[in-house]
């Protein structure tokens, strides 16, 4: 495969049962040729003492773009997602919760949305809450009725404060919806190692730590349903 477009990082500690079904909902999509010749995966073990290992080289021996790493320590969450972005090669990085779920057609979608947007520096997916699996409590949870590009941090802020009035729901809900360039996320890279916050995981806090001319190319939120 040559550099994918996409690499998904997932960093994962004893949740063997959550992550097979993250997954499954990930390699479902690699059916599409265009998917798989773009995507690539890696899991990051932060030194699990449950059957994690085995779910990930079970996966690891069916698809050749995903790529299992037992971690030299045990990391808390925010070195745990520095060491999981840094082994990526793809031009965006996607940190994926062991514990999320991709839809269906999530992927695709996504490949279809860089390329008609002019590559994005950075891309935030809509998302759905749910409390198990294929059971959806609240759809549309960003409330979008369609595609939106965002030219500024302004413009991003003021549209996630219409939705999210309270600081908590950004910390629960952007979690797994967002994608970055590696090169945006390498600049950010230092701050993040300067603090063990869970809260700076989360792209919205990352965004007001750069500067403006980071994002030159704009923002993109997609509907992705």
């Amino acid at each position: 495969m040559d550099k994918p477009l996409i690499s998904i990082c997932i960093p994962t500690y004893n949740r063997a049962v959550f992550l097979r079904e993250c997954l499954d909902s990930i390699t479902n999509q690699f059916v599409a040729a265009e998917v798989k010749d773009r995507v690539d995966v890696f899991i990051l073990d932060n030194q699990s003492q449950d059957n994690t290992a085995s779910v990930a080289l079970e996966f690891c021996d069916r698809f050749d773009n995903i790529k299992y790493i037992k971690d030299d320590i045990n990391r808390k969450i925010v070195p745990g997602i520095i060491k999981a972005a840094t082994l990526a090669d793809g031009e965006y990085i996607w940190i994926f919760s062991d514990d999320d779920l991709q839809t269906a057609s999530a992927l695709q979608k996504i490949i279809a949305f860089i390329k008609t947007y002019n590559a994005p520096e950075v891309i935030f997916c809509n998302l759905a809450s749910f409390y198990k699996k294929d059971v959806i409590s609240q759809p549309n949870l960003l409330k979008l009725e369609s595609d939106v590009f965002l030219s500024s941090r302004h413009e991003l802020f003021a549209l996630l404060n219409r939705k999210f009035p309270t600081s908590i729901d950004y910390y629960t809900t952007l979690c797994s919806n967002w994608l970055l360039k590696k090169k945006f996320l390498i600049k950010i890279t230092l701050f993040m190692k300067s603090t063990t916050a869970p809260w700076i995981y989360f792209l919205c806090h990352l965004w007001y730590f750069t500067r403006r001319k980071n994002l030159d190319r704009g923002q993109s939120l997609a509907r992705l349903s």
